[in-house]
């Protein structure tokens, strides 16, 4: 898993403190996202999920992120040491570097880069990023897969926030939510969206989600299965969250008539849904929402074919 400085939380702290003081951007940023200087809007989808869009404008750059091949080679990769902004600093992690998002979704928002640049892979780094998780813990650490809503999909990257801001992680402790199968130490909820939970220790995680990655659909030419990931908890006991993807973005998305510009990410997923356009956010209704999540997810029956096949 990593052995990690134990100090790597404070000197994290430290660093947000820092970066927030001394680097005009992302203060503002974060700032801009405190309290009542946000415009939120409360939804209620299937199986009573509480969700939350949150009106943006920062976020447009990420959500408008053009990410096919042509794109990615015609401009400098953002995510590397010699193109970063000149005030940002970091933390070293390992064979990575803790970073202040400069655009952030919520107030003390991370990106915690790989320090090589190498494309967006899950699977041959679950450990690095389950140590992650560990050495920030109680922070959640999330994964957005290459073609579910990462907008540097050329270069390997997790992303780290508070967990009160994560509404799925409460929808766990919920007494009238229960998995519809289990496998082991991996379990299928049928919620919105349906997703697989895997308990354990990081060691246990990683090799039972290293079992479920064999067995999830990978479309021909994607780099990897769709996936959106978010782990959470402290000392020896963590939560894996698997969301499967069918779809990147959804057939609304877009600046036209009649058209979203929303890109659901792992935050989106998980029950913030970030808007940059305030004619969005006015305009999406409950059933508009449930209807993007279930089109770029997988529905229960799917995963629980999936899931019969460990």
């Amino acid at each position: 898993m990593g052995n990690y400085d134990p100090s790597t939380r404070r000197q994290v702290t430290q660093l947000l403190n820092r970066q927030l003081r001394d680097w005009p951007l992302a203060a503002a940023n974060h700032d801009a996202l405190r309290g009542d200087k946000v415009l939120w809007k409360g939804f209620e989808l299937r199986n009573y999920r509480g969700f939350d869009a949150q009106h943006n404008p920062a976020r447009a750059v990420s959500t408008a992120a053009r990410v096919d091949a042509d794109s990615i080679a015609e401009r400098p990769c953002f995510l590397c040491k010699t193109n970063r902004p000149a005030e940002q600093e970091g933390v070293e992690i390992g064979d990575y570097e803790v970073l202040v998002n400069p655009y952030p979704i919520f107030p003390g928002h991370l990106t915690i880069v790989a320090n090589s640049h190498r494309p967006q892979r899950i699977e041959p780094v679950v450990d690095d990023f389950l140590g992650i998780a560990a050495a920030l813990a109680p922070n959640v650490v999330f994964y957005n897969g290459p073609e579910c809503g990462a907008s540097a999909p050329d270069h390997l990257h997790f992303q780290a926030a508070e967990p009160h801001y994560f509404h799925i992680i409460s929808e766990f402790d919920r007494r009238d939510i229960l998995p519809v199968a289990t496998r082991g130490n991996i379990r299928l909820y049928d919620i919105t969206p349906a997703v697989f939970l895997i308990n354990g220790t990081p060691a246990e995680i990683a090799e039972s989600f290293r079992r479920l990655y064999a067995v999830l659909p990978c479309p021909e030419g994607s780099p990897e299965p769709k996936m959106n990931l978010l782990v959470y908890g402290r000392d020896e006991e963590f939560n894996l969250v698997v969301i499967p993807r069918s779809k990147h973005r959804p057939d609304c998305y877009g600046t036209g008539p009649g058209q979203m510009l929303i890109s659901p990410g792992t935050i989106d997923m998980t029950g913030t849904v970030v808007l940059p356009r305030m004619e969005d956010f006015e305009r999406i209704t409950d059933a508009e929402l449930q209807s993007i999540i279930d089109e770029v997810s997988v529905s229960p029956i799917q995963l629980l074919s999936i899931l019969e096949k460990l």
